[in-house]
């Protein structure tokens, strides 16, 4: 191992050596070999100068040549956003080094850079704090001012990211730098300057991001004001291209005349028309890349008028404006602009309007003409029917028109019953999540009337659709109802149309049909009664909920904005264990009330009981149930799930816990209940405290410190709020020598280190801890302990009493119904069940583990968690001694355990 560190080094130094050579300068070097490089690279510099500049402008020249060839031979393809951003970064870059009298070094591809120098202040914290993020201390950093933003180059202290994105500023790689480490260079803007931003780095291993942390990167106040760009010289405009498209439509073209992709229109939605003397045109664009237009040239830098897009609900851009009529048939210079507030800039875009378009002609009032004498009565234009009298109880297959591209009904069925009318429509795609019988303008004061979707279709192509059932008050006429955009979280005022002409008889309504309440209209102001929820068999009690389908309120607002969010963390428990999992796909806040959607594993789940309300599922596929709750943030939310997979319909208890930490800064409302009464068993006073880098992320746990530890290897120990701490068993040597281990992944006992949440009985842990780690709680009161050794210090610790201690075997051959007769809550086993040299002639290292795996298994199927102890193992005497302080937490005696270790310090010391 030491020799391959060894050639590492080795090679690192020839890296360094080569690029502080090749840039013309001397560099200091980094790292723990800094003095000897240093000098190397001194000696060097003056032996071998005149050759390396040989070979320098040899290298430059060589390299020039390939990229003029490369730059003549690359066919303009079209390029993504990400791209578009690279190249424009990379132009802000050379410009700024040219302004400072720098040369821009040409490097191969696969080359490393030398680590940027200086100290212009750029600093990466801890979100709201003065602690540096310690994976990422900047090492060196400088600063430029440029006409485009603030030009920051930096160099982090390691090479864990190689990928940073900061807010308001984009997404920056890094480069490989001579020390392993990675070099960036980011562009903010000039108001950026003096504050912090939100950065989130990515790790270069497997393009991860940091999430345990917010974290913010110091942006140095600079008093340098932008260079002021001169008036630029009047040039000729471009040739308009000759090429024109070969559809039949307005569209954005390039300088070769082909189609520009990224502003792709839609051939159904778009179209131009002729009206007086002007074109009116109206441009519907699939994407959402850009969202302005400029009728001009890229270089104009002045663009007014901008022509806004108006967003759509289900995506994309409508823009709405007029030109010439002289325009038909010819290709105008367009500029298009993106969210961020610039502009495509790469080459220039003409807007193509064709030759034929539609004319819009005037409403010409006929000359009256004498009325004939009929010769046979003239079948009358039919009314609106405000009743289907005409039409007998039963299901129909119907038409229904809305007038709006977006908001397209491709299936309706009517159902009529005593007078009474519904539809169950499909819509023709996912954008909509609530309707409104009634205006836009009245559906956000109106929330307890919104019709939630009551199912998802798929079509023929893959597409979703969503499912609704609405009153209809009426046919042959136009029904107001408003729509909201899911996404854009919006109401937008739609009508819709039911010919009565277009109904055909499918089927007479059954039974279970004739007896519910859901065609009932009340004059479309109501949603339609929901379903009764089925009652419960009280047979199976196996599966019986104890709640039986009863849930209590929780607090569930919250100071988040109005939005959609993404859960930090979720996790759940409970059930009867046949269930697969339940996620939760996102937050929705409306009107300052937290709503979350959660998606079963199963489609046998038809209701949900949640904060003292029943809820039905909005969708069932053919394998999951999703249902929207309302819950509280950052806490256990108790629910109870409707299944009807069974022989009969049970209710079946569940705990979640949804975690979102915005919202704890936004201030959350927290439900009194829920305050956590700690008895201060955990922590006692074990000793100092420090903070750690490495400390475990569990779900719902808000870190606060790690005991300092002196001597110990093989644990750590870790605290929380609530007095909850993480206990940490270290198993790597083992695992090392069982690589061909066999692991469950349900197991935990499965990886390099067993992870233990210790809490007192009353604290109320997050839902699904337990299955990342076992759980304990504390103070034990009836233990199973197999070590000598561990009952050598509960001896110290005057813990004797056979009430507290079982007697149950050994590992090897626990007695497993001793442990239930005495209710044990806690066993500890030696360190011998790990696999160690010698014990390789009765079973392999890997069958020895799985017997630690299987143990540890058996035992938390009981609800006793499995403790490994390696005190034993420790080399050191004090090292030993230091585990007094893990059996004071374990049986509520820290401040005992912390005594007896100060005594052996204090003995070692006088020795």
């Amino acid at each position: 191992m030491r020799r391959k560190i060894k050639q590492k080094k080795m090679k690192a130094l020839a890296i360094a050596l080569s690029a502080t050579i090749t840039m013309g300068s001397f560099v200091p070097a980094y790292g723990e070999d800094s003095e000897k490089v240093n000098e190397t690279v001194e000696e060097i510099t003056e032996e071998e100068t005149t050759e390396e500049e040989t070979t320098e402008e040899e290298t430059v020249e060589e390299e020039t040549t390939e990229e003029e060839t490369a730059e003549e031979e690359t066919t303009e393809e079209e390029t993504t956003e990400e791209e578009t951003v690279e190249e424009e970064t990379t132009e802000a870059q050379e410009a700024a080094k040219a302004a400072e009298g720098m040369e821009t070094p040409t490097t191969q591809e696969n080359d490393t850079e030398a680590p940027v120098t200086g100290d212009a202040g750029v600093k990466v914290f801890y979100a709201q704090s003065e602690e540096e993020f310690p994976m990422m201390r900047i090492e060196g950093s400088s600063v430029t001012v440029t006409a485009n933003g603030i030009l920051i180059s930096f160099c982090a202290n390691r090479g864990t990211y190689n990928k940073v994105d900061i807010e308001g500023a984009g997404t920056f790689e890094g480069n490989l730098n001579t020390i392993g480490s990675y070099n960036f260079t980011v562009i903010v803007p000039f108001d950026a300057a003096g504050k912090r931003l939100a950065i989130v780095p990515y790790k270069a291993k497997d393009g991860e991001p940091y999430t345990s942390k917010p974290l913010e990167i110091q942006i140095p106040a600079s008093e340098i004001q932008p260079t002021v760009t001169p008036e630029p010289t009047v040039t000729p405009e471009p040739e308009v291209p000759s090429v024109t498209p070969a559809e039949d439509r307005v569209s954005v073209i390039k300088e070769d005349g082909t189609e520009f992709k990224m502003f792709s229109s839609v051939q159904t939605e778009t179209k131009a028309t002729a009206k007086e003397d002007k074109i009116a045109v109206n441009l519907v664009i699939s994407n959402e890349n850009y969202d302005k237009i400029y009728l001009g040239s890229k270089d104009v830098e002045d663009k007014t008028p901008v022509i806004e897009g108006k967003k759509l609900p289900e995506g994309g851009y409508l823009f709405t404006f007029e030109l010439p009529e002289s325009c038909k048939g010819t290709s105008q210079l367009v500029s298009l602009g993106k969210p961020d507030g610039t502009w495509y800039s790469k080459q220039e875009l003409y807007l193509y309007i064709p030759k034929e378009i539609e004319e819009e002609k005037p409403q010409e009032t006929p000359a009256p003409t004498p009325t004939p004498a009929p010769t046979s009565t003239p079948k009358p234009t039919p009314a609106p029917t405000t009743s289907p009298s005409k039409n007998k109880d039963g299901i129909y297959s119907a038409e229904a028109s809305t007038g709006a591209a977006m908001f397209k009904v491709v299936e309706c069925e009517l159902r009529i019953k005593k007078g009474k009318m519904a539809a169950h429509i499909t819509l023709s795609g996912s954008g909509y999540d609530y309707l409104y019988m009634g205006t836009a303008a009245k559906a956000a004061a109106d929330q307890s009337k919104w019709i939630k979707y009551d199912g998802v279709v798929t079509n023929s192509e893959g597409k979703e659709q969503r499912t609704y059932t609405i009153p209809v008050a009426a046919l042959d006429k136009p029904i107001t109802v408003a729509s909201h955009s899911e996404k854009n979280d919006k109401w937008f005022d739609r009508t819709i149309t039911i010919p009565s002409s277009s109904l055909k008889f499918v089927r007479d309504l059954t039974d279970e049909e004739e007896n519910n309440n859901q065609t009932e209209n009340n004059n479309g102001e109501n949603n339609p009664q929901p379903v009764k929820p089925v009652q419960p068999s009280n047979t199976e009690n196996n599966t019986q909920s104890s709640s039986n389908g009863a849930t209590s309120a929780v607090n569930t607002s919250t100071g988040l904005k109005d939005g959609v969010y993404t859960p930090d963390s979720f996790s759940w428990s409970g059930g009867s264990g046949r269930l697969k999992g339940i996620s939760c796909t996102k937050i929705t806040v409306k009107n300052g009330q937290a709503y979350a959607t959660i998606v079963f594993a199963s489609n046998g789940y038809s209701v949900v009981s949640a904060n003292g309300s029943q809820y039905s599922a909005i969708g069932n596929t053919s394998g999951t149930s999703t249902f929207e709750i309302p819950v509280q943030l950052n806490a256990n939310n108790r629910i109870s799930a409707l299944t009807t997979k069974m022989s009969a319909a049970h209710w079946v208890d569940y705990v979640i816990y949804i975690g979102l930490e915005a919202a704890r800064t936004a201030g959350s409302g927290t439900d009194k209940s829920n305050d956590q009464k700690t008895s201060g068993v955990v922590a006692g006073n074990l000793g100092q405290t420090e903070k750690v880098t490495d400390a475990p992320t569990l779900t719902g746990l808000t870190y606060k410190g790690s005991l300092k530890l002196e001597h110990a290897r093989y644990f750590k120990l870790h605290y929380y709020e609530n007095d909850i701490a993480v206990l940490e068993i270290n198993l790597n040597e083992e695992l090392e020598k069982a690589e061909d281990k066999k692991t469950e992944e349900t197991s935990l006992f499965g990886k390099d280190k067993i992870l233990y949440v210790l809490a007192a009985e009353d604290t109320d842990l997050p839902a699904g801890v337990e299955k990342e780690a076992c759980v304990i709680r504390i103070p034990s009161k009836k233990a199973f302990v197999d070590s000598k050794d561990v009952l050598d210090i509960l001896e110290q610790l005057k813990i004797t009493d056979k009430d507290r201690l079982i007697d149950a075997g050994s590992y090897k051959n626990v007695d497993f119904k001793e442990l239930i007769k005495e209710k044990c809550d806690l066993a500890v086993i030696s360190s011998d069940i790990l696999p160690h040299k010698g014990d390789e002639e009765n079973l392999t290292a890997a069958e020895q583990y799985e017997a630690v795996q299987t143990l540890g298994d058996q035992l938390q199927e009981l609800d006793i968690p499995m403790f490994v102890d390696r005190s034993a193992d420790e080399k050191d005497e004090l090292a030993k001694c230091e585990w007094y302080k893990v059996y004071g937490a374990l049986f509520g005696c820290a401040k005992e355990a912390d005594e007896l270790y100060n005594q052996a310090k204090a003995r070692a010391q006088e020795s």
